[in-house]
């Protein structure tokens, strides 16, 4: 290869290099964001929110135009006693299941994303994410399906999804309260609608 030829590869690559590095942007849930769970006993259902939670995602926002890019990183915290039953007797029974007082925070750690469609308009794209979920001290991987829908020329992206959760995949007993009377059911239903701006952004939104 002649040297003018090896001159401009190294600079094509090193600029395909700083180009996907500068796709890389970092995101954090606001307050908006939403997390629930529902379940069912052998009573009634129930649905139990978490009123704070934090989440970051470094994303390339190029993946909503079809183009390369992926999620680097992220990861999920949802303090346990920041989770809620309208009635508090109820919540009260959820910590003595989940003892918040060892296991303060059920924890998602990010590993990968799969892309499975990314043809959708709206610049929304399909996806399964694969990752680490840690629940009263137990950690086991898990995949879930998402939506990821970019915002306002992706300085917002929405995230939404669900997980059918497993007590006994985490070695946890169905709680009963009531003498016995009630009983949770195996699966819990994890939902989620979380809403992330870029970090700069949202310091900006906290000063306000």
């Amino acid at each position: 290869m002649r040297p003018t030829k090896l001159v401009l590869s190294f600079v094509l690559l090193t600029l395909l290099q700083t180009i996907g590095t500068a796709q890389q942007f970092e995101y954090k849930a606001v307050e908006s964001s939403q997390l629930w769970f529902d379940g069912t006993s052998t009573l009634h259902d129930f649905t139990c929110h978490a009123e704070a939670l934090e989440a970051n995602v470094t994303f390339s926002p190029a993946l909503l135009d079809g183009g390369p890019g992926e999620i680097e990183k992220g990861h999920v915290i949802i303090p346990v006693k920041k989770i809620k039953h309208e009635n508090d007797g109820l919540t009260q029974n959820m910590y003595k299941t989940l003892e918040p007082e060892k296991w303060p925070e059920i924890l998602f750690d990010l590993n990968k994303i799969e892309i499975t469609d990314s043809t959708n308009t709206f610049k929304t794209v399909q996806a399964n994410i694969q990752g680490s979920l840690t629940l009263k001290g137990e950690t086991r991987e898990i995949s879930v399906p998402i939506s990821v829908s970019g915002l306002e020329n992706a300085d917002t992206l929405q995230v939404k999804g669900n997980y059918p959760l497993s007590l006994s995949n985490f070695d946890i007993k169905r709680p009963t309260f009531f003498l016995g009377t009630l009983k949770v059911g195996e699966k819990i239903d994890i939902f989620f609608d979380l809403k992330f701006i870029r970090t700069n952004q949202y310091i900006e939104l906290t000063k306000q």
